[in-house]
């Protein structure tokens, strides 16, 4: 007989296998464990305070085009002038190889386009016709350079330079002096008229007893040839014979005599190259000896002023005149 300890334990038994089926679940068996959820990857805040890998690309600027590159051989400087020497090729329709003279006829140009980059060979001056330093000069750009060894200058190998804005650049020197027409012109640009006076530069005056001869020197003025020989008279063959020789200029212009005045080793008188109303009374003695070398005559008052002999002024012929008319007015 069962005691009634052991019954109830039996009991209690049978119940919990019960309730164990009437739910589905197995007391024998392993439990298993719902595998754990994925844990998501952490993302990282960005450090502000580090270095970035890539450096940021800085902005450029615009290089501002250029149009071409415009080569010629020299700019040489002398006493009064100042010479371009164009090159082996022909620019700024000017031949290839030539020389050309600030001072003589229209001077020269050299014409640009914007953007274009001029690249001069050298520039320089002379040593056996340059008396005084030289600098070359174009003031509208800030440009001055010395070209004279004694003046610690010397010559520049090669000279480049942009010419980016439109407009007249007068090529002069340091110094202040005449020295003709020069020019680099840029797009549309053309040389302001009546702001540059012009040099003349003739050979010398002869005075003779009976005439006065103008020689002509290298460059033809007034229609008169270069190297030809004016006379105030009925000269000599070869000459051309006019009576009155008319030279004219603007005010500020000048006429420069490298040779000065000489006489004629025929002559039996002394005479005098005069011009009353320039102050101008110059000793030409007897012989063919040269006097006032060099000599210059820049009005500064538009008239006509008669060149001619106050120890004889009624024995050479013709009349000399200079006639100075008023400077050209501006271009608009």
């Amino acid at each position: 007989m069962l005691s009634i300890k052991r019954l109830s334990l039996l009991v209690l038994s049978a119940v919990l296998l019960v309730l164990a089926a009437a739910c589905g679940d197995d007391p024998t068996a392993t439990p298993t464990m719902a595998p754990p959820d994925p844990a998501a990857t952490p993302t990282t805040a960005p450090d502000p305070t580090a270095t970035p890998t890539t450096a940021p690309q800085e902005p450029t600027a615009t290089p501002r085009a250029r149009e071409g590159v415009i080569e010629i051989e020299a700019i040489r400087y002398e006493d009064g002038l100042i010479e371009l020497r164009v090159g082996p090729e022909p620019r700024f329709g000017y031949e290839a190889n030539a020389r050309i003279k600030s001072n003589e006829e229209d001077g020269w140009v050299i014409r640009l386009d914007v953007g274009d980059l001029l690249v001069v060979g050298e520039i320089e001056q002379s040593s056996s016709r340059s008396s005084e330093p030289h600098s070359f000069t174009i003031k509208d750009l800030g440009v001055s350079f010395p070209l004279d060894e004694s003046e610690a200058g010397g010559s520049i190998t090669p000279w480049k330079f942009d010419f980016f804005d439109e407009g007249a650049y007068a090529v002069g020197d340091s110094h202040g002096d005449d020295h003709g027409t020069a020019w680099v012109l840029v797009g549309e640009a053309e040389i302001p008229m009546g702001t540059q006076p012009l040099v003349y530069t003739l050979d010398e005056i002869r005075v003779r007893d009976t005439v006065h001869e103008l020689r002509m020197g290298d460059t033809t003025f007034w229609g008169y040839d270069a190297g030809l020989r004016v006379r105030t008279d009925d000269g000599d063959t070869g000459t051309r014979d006019v009576n009155d020789i008319t030279v004219t200029i603007a005010v500020g212009d000048t006429i420069e005599f490298p040779d000065g005045f000489s006489g004629s080793s025929s002559n039996t008188e002394t005479h005098f190259v005069t011009i009353d109303a320039l102050g101008i009374d110059i000793e030409v003695a007897i012989g063919n000896r040269e006097t006032a070398l060099g000599f210059k005559i820049t009005p500064t008052e538009v008239g006509t002023y008669l060149l001619y002999c106050s120890a004889h002024p009624d024995s050479h012929g013709g009349n000399f005149f200079i006639v100075v008319t008023p400077p050209a007015a501006p271009a608009v």
